[in-house]
């Protein structure tokens, strides 16, 4: 095995583990803890995290389901699509606009990958 692939898959490996640790802080009640959370997960990019980062955008808190959305349009997973949809009709509108911009990412990641 090259030095490159062992790379490679130990870099899969801490991104995986990172996403899992970062998705446990997801569960805290504190949004001090959520956000921040969210941001490395879609820094990250990881797909493992979807689910948690879904279920983010019911949160009561504005700001806790704003970098959800944007969290998920980072990671670009088909999977967010319909509850970002969904957003259209959020109280706040720095969120309905998050849904809207990630919508718009996730489908031109689509349309670049089919390209």
């Amino acid at each position: 095995m090259s030095f490159g692939v062992l790379l490679m898959h130990l870099v899969k490996l801490v991104i995986k583990r990172a996403a899992k640790c970062l998705g446990t802080a997801l569960k805290e009640s504190d949004s001090y803890v959520q956000v921040p959370a969210l941001w490395a997960l879609g820094k990250l990019g990881s797909s493992i995290s979807v689910d948690s980062l879904i279920e983010s955008l019911k949160n009561p808190d504005w700001y806790v389901r704003w970098s959800a959305a944007d969290a998920l349009g980072k990671i670009g997973d088909n999977r967010a699509l319909e509850p970002l949809i969904l957003l259209k009709d959020d109280d706040d509108d720095y969120v309905r606009r998050a849904g809207k911009e990630a919508i718009e990412k996730i489908r031109a990641n689509n349309s670049n990958n089919t390209v």
